[in-house]
């Protein structure tokens, strides 16, 4: 079951880091993922989260202070690089996880 946090009502968190911040690794969103200083201390770097709306899916490219998302490709298995594949293993229409 997928936790939630009252300052991201839009998000279900799939993982968080064990110990620390226990920042989110990985989430689903409904819609724009939240982005900016405000939500300071809440995605770790390199967060993924999935647009449960069908918009993509997002990785947090910004920092842990100022969150910030560029698309990936499309749900699925796409290539990194030319030696890099990647697959993201979607359950139930939600991210479970990421093997590169």
């Amino acid at each position: 079951m997928a936790k939630t946090n009252p300052l991201i009502p839009t998000v279900d968190i799939q993982q968080q880091q064990a110990t620390g911040d226990q920042l989110i690794t990985l989430g689903t969103v409904e819609g724009t993922a939240p982005a900016g200083a405000t939500y300071a201390g809440l995605f770790a770097l390199e967060c993924i989260l999935q647009d449960v709306e069908g918009g993509g899916i997002f990785q947090n490219t910004g920092t842990v202070a100022v969150p910030a998302w560029t698309a990936m490709a499309p749900v699925g298995t796409f290539s990194t690089g030319p030696s890099a594949p990647a697959t993201i293993t979607v359950v139930n229409g939600i991210v479970t996880g990421v093997t590169v």
